[in-house]
């Protein structure tokens, strides 16, 4: 995949990401809107219809059984003064004018026939009404001063009623039925308050005060349609609690914004794997171009050799005989362990995989390979330093395995050396396990590329320059090896500096 189309499919993710996040938040916080905006109009419609209910009970339902009497008396008061006021507006012309009579007090007890105005029938019937309605109200007996002063002072309004023992427990009833009829299911506290001094008149729940005080749900209330002095209402409290539990968003909020963190990870094991696909697209291309290069070295050689021997006119003695023989062993041994490593890595990658170890002597492997490396060391001037311990090397392990172990790390060693190479091959015991290191004064690894090293087909960058043979399995194929003998494998390097590797094996 090219670069250009990877960052535009990283990009439109992370972008993509951001976007269901946004509108999600933004679509919680508008839900949370409608639902309280929702529970709001709700709690209106049932403190309406409460309101209503009251307006129109009898005094009776909610005035103390010392007060109906006198109640009784003043509705029966106002009935006929509302019938007496009715009719004398009906009929200004027969019984007032505005220039001689104040019309619109309470009790109406001011209303005069007209002067030189001639009575028909019809006015007759009018003025025998209102004398009935009159009568009828002076027949209440209330006309003493005493009474009309407290009718005055008291029984007319609302404020009576509420410093009366009123039925407040019917009131709560009637609050929180209309709530749950109208949607409502969470129980508030209920107050009546007096708004002149702020004073509470009844409280269902005293720690609920200050919020009842406070509380915008507040609705005017009138009882049984008395009129007022002052303006009474009812205040609703919900506990913070049940406000949260009624508009809360969150879990939906996190179970979304987890869906989406979720989408995001898969987006990022996408890329990724994109991404690797594409690493080891590359790595196998460089694999195979590089595994052609190391094939075709010693077979040209080989070739090569095999032609100058077979060559009459080449008159060669046995020594330079021998060398070319020599040279066809060890580039013929040199493919095998090639081929060999190759085969045996892509055996290791089987979960099954094991070995067949049997006792060997490390330091025999070791001459072993130093033998087979004589050749190039000597044709490129350089020194391979063997320096064994003088202890016990015995493991238990696998002969071919360990043998290109130490193969690869020698071979490295020679392949990343600069100008002549010098490579030292050490053992050291300690205590129940045996070291062996690798020293060359090769070009070094950085630290970025140290941790990456024993991955498979990873080779460290060296730019355009090809001089460095290989293709990304060796050292792999080493750290497979010591874990199959159930040891360690560190490397100490600097860039220009030389590296060194260092096996532990257990003895």
């Amino acid at each position: 995949m090219k670069r250009l189309y990877f960052i535009i499919l990283v990009v439109s993710m992370v972008l993509t990401s951001i976007g269901l996040v946004v509108v999600q938040i933004v679509q919680t916080h508008r839900s949370v809107k409608v639902s309280r905006n929702l529970f709001n109009v709700s709690v209106t419609n049932a403190m309406d219809n409460v309101v209503a209910q009251f307006d129109q009970m009898k005094l009776d339902d909610y005035v103390s059984s010392s007060k109906h009497n006198t109640f009784r008396v003043y509705r029966r008061y106002e009935e006929l003064n509302e019938r007496m006021i009715e009719l004398v507006s009906r009929h200004e012309e027969l019984f007032y004018n505005e220039h001689e009579v104040k019309f619109g007090t309470v009790l109406q007890d001011s209303a005069f026939i007209r002067r030189h105005v001639r009575l028909s029938r019809a006015d007759s019937t009018v003025l025998k009404q209102y004398n009935t309605l009159l009568n009828a109200r002076r027949r209440l007996q209330v006309t003493n001063a005493k009474t009309l002063a407290l009718m005055d002072q008291g029984l007319r309004s609302n404020d009576e009623v509420f410093s009366s023992d009123f039925n407040y427990e019917l009131l709560d009833s009637i609050v929180r039925e209309e709530l749950i009829i109208n949607g409502v299911e969470v129980s508030p506290e209920l107050g009546v308050l007096r708004a002149s001094s702020d004073e509470l008149l009844y409280c269902s729940a005293t720690s609920m005060k200050d919020a009842l005080l406070n509380s915008a749900y507040r609705y005017n209330l009138h009882l049984g349609g008395l009129p007022t002095i002052d303006d009474y209402y009812l205040v609703l409290a919900f506990h913070s609690s049940d406000l949260w539990m009624l508009t809360n968003q969150h879990f939906d909020l996190v179970t979304s914004l987890l869906l989406i963190a979720i989408l995001m990870a898969l987006f990022w094991i996408c890329i990724r794997i994109i991404f690797k696909l594409n690493t080891l697209d590359e790595m196998k291309t460089s694999f195979i171009n590089n595994m052609t290069h190391e094939l075709k070295t010693p077979l040209a050689t080989i070739s090569l050799t095999n032609e100058m021997l077979r060559d009459e006119s080449v008159q060669l003695d046995n020594d330079t005989r021998r060398r070319f023989l020599a040279v066809v062993r060890d580039e013929t041994h040199r493919m095998q362990v090639l081929i060999e490593t190759i085969l045996q890595n892509s055996k290791m990658s089987s979960k099954n995989y094991s070995i067949h170890p049997v006792s060997l002597d490390v330091h025999d492997l070791i001459h072993e390979v130093a033998a087979s490396f004589s050749l190039q060391i000597e044709s490129r001037g350089g020194t391979l330093d063997v320096q064994l311990c003088d202890d016990n090397a015995v493991v238990e392990g696998d002969k071919l395995h360990l043998t290109n172990m130490i193969y690869n790390l020698v071979d490295n060693a020679m392949k990343y050396s600069q100008g002549t190479p010098h490579v030292v091959v050490a053992t050291r015991r300690e205590g129940h396990q045996l070291s062996i290191s690798v020293t060359d004064n090769g070009i070094g690894i950085a630290p970025e590329d140290q941790k990456h090293i024993f991955e498979k087909f990873y080779r460290v960058s060296t730019g355009n320059v090809h001089n460095v043979k290989g293709f990304g399995i060796g050292l792999n194929y080493v750290s497979q090896v010591v874990a199959l003998h159930h040891g360690t494998i560190r490397v100490e390097s600097q860039p220009g500096q030389g590296s060194t590797f260092t096996v532990t094996l257990p003895v």
